[in-house]
Formats: structure tokens, C-alpha cells, sequence
């Protein structure tokens, strides 16, 4: 690798348990949100506030999006720190001088 450049693997799962963390967060404010928003309430009371209703809806789904994304954004870096340094130890076995490991002559 060169001087310039470098990824540290620790920090790269650590913002992705950042952004699995995050989701989690959001899914809990969702559900707090959607309680709050009374979606559990009689089917009268509903039609009473119709429009806030819709509204809350949508921003309930927009928020499962979210939620979705950002925990599989978290998961994929977590899964891709962990690949990148199962390669970096295999290219570094792959080019270390012969007996550097123990093994050869």
C-alpha cells in the first residue's frame, strides 16, 4: 500500500455499527411516532383527521425506507471491512518474502 493512501478496516465497521445503530434508532422513533399518531385509534377518530392521517402514513413509510437503507448500509460496510482485510492479510502472505511465515526454506 502506499504512504498516501490507506482504509482502516476498524474505522469502516465502525460506521458501519454507526449506521446499524442509527437505524435501530430511527425504528424506535418511528414506532414512538406512529403511537403518538394514534394509527391504533378507533376507525371514527381516524376519519375525523383524515388528511393528518394520510400524512402521518406517508412519513411512517418514508421513515421504513429509511430505516431499511441505512441498516443495510451498515451492514454492507461492516461485511465489506471485513473482506477488505481478509484480503489484505492474503495479499500480504502472497507477496511476504519466502520464511517470513514460518514456512518455506
Amino acid at each position: 500500500m502506499s504512504d498516501g493512501f490507506g482504509i482502516s478496516h476498524a474505522e469502516v465497521a465502525k460506521l458501519g455499527r454507526s449506521f446499524a445503530t442509527h437505524a435501530y434508532d430511527l425504528e424506535q422513533y418511528a414506532r414512538t411516532f406512529e403511537a403518538a399518531a394514534g394509527f391504533s385509534e378507533a376507525p371514527e377518530a381516524r376519519e375525523a383527521a383524515a388528511d393528518y392521517a394520510e400524512l402521518a402514513e406517508h412519513a411512517m413509510s418514508a421513515l421504513e425506507g429509511v430505516h431499511r437503507r441505512l441498516d443495510a448500509m451498515g451492514g454492507a460496510l461492516v461485511s465489506s471491512a471485513r473482506d477488505s482485510e481478509a484480503t489484505d492479510d492474503a495479499l500480504a502472505r502472497l507477496f511476504a518474502p519466502e520464511g517470513a511465515d514460518g514456512e518455506g526454506s
